[in-house]
């Protein structure tokens, strides 16, 4: 199911703080499966904490979101800056589906044009953080449809 999450910037949170509610959301949510082990999580994005407070603080992160992908989840994450982080009504707690993530979830970072290369190389150490273009949520949604349908059973049961 396709979820979102708004966080609120400056002047509410510095860019470091506002980076920090993300690592911890992300955290909070997929760290609640077994296949994630504790502490992983913040690991990983730690390793981007910089960059993640620059496309906070420039901005980026209002107009395109990151996007936490795995097998049932799909998360669009932004921070909103100025008015509208005053009058934003957060929700921090863990996402739905985050108990059946797997070892392999993947935050989909935007990358502008002035820090795609910082963000590349910080995120080629990382498997679990990717510049590339997120997935439409249409095609992640049809390919788990599509595999968790057994089609023999179906047919074993009289459907079609």
């Amino acid at each position: 199911m396709q979820r979102s999450r708004t966080i609120a910037g400056s002047p509410v949170r510095t860019a470091a703080e506002a980076w920090g509610v993300v690592v911890q959301l992300v955290a909070d949510t997929i760290e609640k499966s077994s296949e994630v082990p504790e502490g992983s999580v913040a690991a990983s994005l730690n390793e981007i904490q910089g960059i993640g407070a620059a496309l906070v603080a420039g901005g980026h992160l209002d107009s395109s979101p990151l996007v936490l992908v795995d097998e049932s989840l799909y998360v669009c994450i932004r921070i909103v800056r100025g008015d509208n982080a005053f009058t934003l009504d957060e929700t921090l707690d863990p996402i739905p589906g985050g108990a059946s993530a797997t070892a392999k979830w993947l935050l989909y970072i935007p990358a502008p044009a002035h820090l795609a290369d910082h963000l590349r190389s910080a995120a080629a150490s990382s498997d679990h953080v990717s510049t590339a273009a997120a997935p439409a949520y249409q095609e992640k949604a049809q390919a788990a449809l599509s595999a968790s349908i057994d089609h023999d059973a179906l047919r074993g049961l009289g459907g079609s």
